[in-house]
């Protein structure tokens, strides 16, 4: 049966680099020695993930102190993290941070990172918006590539070009169709299909959900279900979303159309928001094509669409 594609919204999460210890991290501060701390709006090309062609980016970058410690043997007095923010065409939009992970042997670990991990480099996922879940390590790997030749920095290109480790993670993400507004009426109204949904799971012991609705300035302008563990599990036995919990959105922009007029915006969006609380806790193994994890990605059972 064929279905309608969703497209990517948000995506936040971690991507682990361990193939070069932490040697990307240090080569970022290199980095920005060499453009004395930060760039803003420089233009890049970054090749297409799938297409022929390249995509116009435009970087900024910056730095802010990690509030992390550096090991005994390392010749800095402090660390860093650096803010990388790249927009690309149609709103698409790539803000991550590059942090470092020492392998500390000491007190000076942080509890967050896990103590099996050696040295590596971390780039958390701020708020991805508008690419595909593959096209993320994809983009930053060009972006970081692009940005060296541009400012002539001898970048090394392995770097960021392996396949994240196993404890990288996809923290959130949420996906949507854009429905027509007559249509999805039948989503928010007070017999709709999220009413029926937040009826159906109220006697589901142990379950905990939450119904909130905003009608300020159009019917369904934002109305927002949120299942968790035991109501999925209750309601679709079958989904492989079952081990985790789903929000479920039904928005407007946030001025809204009064008339169509060939604008897209006009009609709401529908959107599925997954997400997962701790940053390294590994997902079970029949959760092995689902959204919180970085390495199967590229697998053919996970191809960055809800069906």
């Amino acid at each position: 049966m064929s279905s309608v594609a969703s497209a990517p919204h948000e995506t936040r999460g971690d991507l682990l680099y361990d193939e070069y210890g932490s040697s990307p991290y240090w080569a970022v501060r290199q980095l920005y020695n060499h453009i004395d701390g930060g760039i803003s709006k420089i233009e890049i090309e970054v090749p297409r993930l799938e297409d022929d062609g390249t995509e116009t980016w435009e970087v900024s970058m910056g730095f802010h102190q990690s509030g992390l410690s550096p090991r005994e043997a390392d010749t800095v007095n402090s660390l860093l993290e650096y803010d990388i923010n790249a927009y690309g065409e149609g709103e698409r939009k790539l803000p991550v941070c590059v942090q470092p992970r020492l392998a500390w042997s000491d007190e000076n670990r942080p509890d967050s990172v896990p103590a099996a991990l050696g040295p590596a480099t971390n780039v958390k996922l701020q708020n991805v918006v508008n690419l595909e879940l593959d096209e993320i390590p994809h983009v930053i790997t060009w972006v970081m590539r692009r940005v060296c030749e541009k400012v002539g920095f001898d970048w090394s290109r392995k770097y960021f070009a392996e396949e994240p480790h196993e404890f990288s993670t996809i923290t959130q993400h949420e996906r949507y169709l854009r429905i027509d507004r007559d249509q999805a009426k039948k989503l928010v109204r007070r017999d709709g299909v999220f009413m029926r949904l937040f009826m159906l799971s109220a006697d589901i012991e142990g379950s905990h959900v939450v119904y909130d609705s905003n009608n300020e300035d159009v019917v369904g302008y934002n109305h927002q279900l949120r299942l968790d563990r035991s109501a999925i599990t209750d309601l679709f036995p079958n989904s492989q979303h079952r081990p985790r919990g789903l929000q479920l959105k039904h928005y407007h922009p946030q001025h809204v159309r009064e008339s169509a007029n060939g604008d897209p915006l006009y009609h709401p969006k529908l959107g599925a928001l997954y997400k997962k609380a701790s940053m390294y806790a590994p997902s079970p193994p029949s959760s092995a094509n689902s959204v919180h994890r970085i390495q199967p990605i590229r697998s053919p059972g996970w191809h960055g669409r809800c069906h």
